[in-house]
């Protein structure tokens, strides 16, 4: 399980280094200042063809977050290599991961910028920087470059703010989570593992009402669920339902008036009232949840997919299998529910990137930060010093010397689009082999959100008002405390509260986007 524990280890530190790559308020200048080198013509930065003469390396100025107990050291062999690599002169201002949101809502308020800073769109903060004109829009350039234009189109969707791209988002796995089932307990009583949604619930049922763990009682829970939501958004996908909205005619829909939502609700009161899921689940939290699964007592489990869980489960039970499955064959066909596929973004402010030419040099900086050299080093560092290869596959050789070289952490930068051009770690575990096949997979079957990029002020202030209705006329209904009446009665009030005000805010923003 080491090499696994590395992988984990290994994604942690390239969000690192990713993020480290991105901020840094200093550039050996003055404060916030940068100086930009300017190669022979912008052309040659965008699009990497030959010159006549070495440009000079690029000075850049980052302002990132790292989240090992000390900051990264700025002559380490990693950002050395990294700097020959992208011909720059990286000077990072390292803040501590805890203290990150407020220096940069500083930052913003002081308008001392460098010349790429780290954030999060959502941020309020950001958000208000972005309106103001503070930021570079990203949108027509993009296309000029190899690596840039590749960007994944739903995680750009995602990560765009009013339909425009603000930053270079920094990737990670758009639909990671799965179905964990007891193999053992599918054998023990003779069933099948499930292949539609129905089937699924039907086994849960099943796993619930029988004795899968052949002990001779009644004590197993089919499916362990939680209070916070994501196995009920799971099975909407899985039964063609939207994630949060739907489009439909042109316009953007809320989950919660489309049919598909109804047929998740009676699903789920089906599942509870037959005892297929653990009946206290409004009460157990995602710790609670975990330790009921991994404790043995249920036998189907919605997680992020991952290597190690099988193990967990062994602790308690050595002879127990746990397999992954996330194709569930539903009305719409096989479906996964999508996250937003990316963990903050490269922002380029205006204040020392002030001409079309400067952004240029920039974005042609980033762009070499996904090529497959660049991403070699902010994933596993230099080879022969901190891994080597063995049949295409890393194997670590100094991954401490790496963690220290880079910081570890949320990295600078991750292209998943170059994902298939890297090697993997090596490992003989199957689960490992499985849980990349997953994730893979989802990836293929995504549905993504398409109100993500969109803002509205009623949700700004009532937001929390307007899902707590909603969840707790959906508790009700599971509990069988409100029927199909109470729950369309509770929908209108959700409207008049300020959900109807809501879609069409949302709507005025979609359509803006349009023109």
């Amino acid at each position: 399980m080491k090499t696994v524990t590395g992988q984990k280890r290994r994604v942690m530190l390239v969000l690192l280094l990713s993020t480290a790559l991105l901020a840094a308020c200093s550039d050996g200048t003055k404060s916030g200042e940068t100086s930009t080198a300017t190669p022979a013509s912008s052309t040659t930065a965008a699009s990497g063809a030959p010159n006549t003469k070495p440009a000079a390396p690029l000075d850049i100025s980052i302002m990132a977050m790292y989240t090992s107990p000390n900051a990264p050291a700025a002559d380490s062999d990693v950002m050395k290599k990294l700097m020959e690599v992208t011909n720059s002169k990286l000077n990072i201002n390292w803040v501590p991961n805890a203290a990150y949101n407020d220096k940069l809502t500083a930052s913003l308020a002081a308008g001392d910028l460098p010349t790429i800073v780290v954030a999060d769109i959502n941020l309020p903060a950001v958000a208000n920087a972005v309106d103001a004109g503070v930021f570079w829009d990203l949108t027509p350039y993009l296309k000029d470059y190899p690596n840039l234009s590749r960007l994944d189109a739903g995680v750009l969707n995602n990560a765009s703010y009013k339909g425009k791209t603000y930053g270079i988002y920094r990737a990670r796995d758009k639909a990671r989570s799965t179905i964990f089932i007891r193999k053992d307990w599918l054998d023990n009583m003779g069933l099948k593992a499930p292949s539609t949604p129905q089937e699924l619930l039907d086994t849960a049922i099943a796993f619930g009402t029988g004795d899968p763990d052949k002990n001779g009682k009644n004590d197993t829970t089919g499916w362990v669920m939680d209070n916070g939501g994501s196995d009920f958004k799971a099975v909407l996908t899985w039964l063609g339902g939207p994630n949060e909205w739907a489009e439909d005619g042109g316009k953007l829909v809320p989950a919660v008036l489309t049919p598909q939502y109804t047929e998740a609700l009676n699903a789920f009161k089906k599942l509870y009232d037959q005892h297929g899921v653990n009946q206290d689940f409004l009460l157990v939290d995602s710790n609670k949840k975990n330790e009921i699964f991994y404790g043995g007592k249920a036998g189907i489990y919605y997680q992020v997919s991952d290597a190690t869980r099988e193990k967990s489960v062994q602790k308690n039970d050595p002879k127990a299998q746990v397999a992954m499955i996330n194709e569930f064959n539903g009305p719409a066909g096989i479906k996964a529910r999508g996250e937003n596929g990316f963990n903050l973004m490269m922002m380029i402010p205006k204040r020392n990137v002030k001409t079309e030419e400067q952004l240029r040099q920039i974005l042609g900086f980033i762009d070499k930060l996904g090529s497959k050299e660049a991403q070699l080093l902010l994933n596993y560092g230099i080879e022969g010093v901190h891994y080597t290869l063995d049949g295409g596959q890393v194997v670590w050789k100094d991954q401490d010397g790496y963690t220290k070289a880079t910081g570890g952490g949320p990295g600078i930068y991750n292209l998943n689009i170059l994902t298939d051009m890297l090697p993997q770690l090596k490992s003989d575990d199957p689960q490992y082999a499985r849980m990349i096949e997953v994730r893979k997979d989802n990836e293929k079957f995504a549905v993504f959100n398409p109100a993500a990029p969109y803002k509205s002020a009623t949700y700004t202030t009532l937001g929390k008002t307007l899902d707590q209705l909603v969840n707790d006329a959906q508790s009700k209904f599971i509990l069988g405390e409100l029927d199909t009446a109470g729950w369309k009665k509770a929908v209108e009030q959700w409207k008049s509260t300020g959900g109807a005000k809501y879609i069409d805010e949302i709507n005025a923003a979609y359509q803006a986007a349009k023109k």
